[in-house]
């Protein structure tokens, strides 16, 4: 009986069927792919994951929005709360929220 891991293998095929050696058989056979398509030999998904990291920091930086929290689940996070205007811990040294005129 043939088990997923190559169990109960003969060793010569143990080997092939060994999960490191499957990704690698895998990964080949994806670029052999492409390539006979005129394709390129990468996938687009890992530069596009990374762009999104990068887009979500750039605009984090002006604006509020609800971030990708897990790029593996696709799980999202609400945007942080807005500022209290009248919170005075937000504001630089010396400014006041509230002006005083005598």
């Amino acid at each position: 009986n043939l088990e997923p891991d190559g169990n109960g293998a003969p060793p010569e095929l143990r080997v092939l069927l060994a999960p490191l050696q499957r990704h690698k058989t895998a990964a080949e056979l994806n670029a052999a792919i492409l390539s006979s398509q005129a394709q390129e030999k990468e996938s687009k998904l890992p530069m596009l994951l990374k762009m999104l990291i990068w887009a979500q920091d750039q605009l984090s930086h002006h604006a509020r929005f609800p971030r990708v929290s897990s790029l593996v689940s696709a799980r999202t996070e609400p945007p942080p709360p807005a500022p209290d205007p009248l919170d005075d811990d937000d504001l630089p040294l010396g400014s006041s929220s509230v002006s005083i005129e005598t």
